[in-house]
């Protein structure tokens, strides 16, 4: 089997020396980056899913997630704190509001959710609202 696997990118330089090492947001464990697939269902509609965005195109940045609730179906399902949400059902998040995030987790039950752990970037995207 063939993996091709991201280019390796240094830490930014503005993440100083004495936080890269031995810190578990920024090692060298490529694999913690790769983009996997979360499934999340509701049992009924009006059910939480417990997490927080920050991020969309009126910011110039991706979707991140910016809080997960503990024993919610987020944290139950993977989900966790800058990840960056590549697809929601189809969806490319790479070009979405965050208003129409927001809006599509409102309006569906089932979700199949592409995200990739990505803290640098994260800590760029300033937060607009936790939603």
């Amino acid at each position: 089997m063939n993996v091709l696997l991201p280019k390796y990118e240094e830490p930014p330089v503005w993440i100083p020396t004495s936080e890269r090492s031995g810190n578990p947001n920024f090692d060298n464990r490529i694999t913690q980056f790769m983009p996997r697939l979360i499934y999340i269902k509701k049992s009924h509609p009006d059910e939480p899913l417990g997490f927080n965005l920050r991020g969309g195109m009126q910011q110039f940045s991706n979707i991140f997630v910016s809080k997960v609730y503990g024993g919610t179906l987020a944290y139950k399902n993977g989900l966790n704190e800058a990840d960056q949400l590549i697809s929601v059902n189809g969806v490319d998040f790479r070009t979405i509001s965050h208003n129409e995030a927001v809006k599509l987790f409102k309006e569906f039950n089932e979700f199949l959710i592409v995200a990739k752990y990505s803290p640098y970037d994260y800590k760029r995207a300033a937060p607009l609202s936790e939603n």
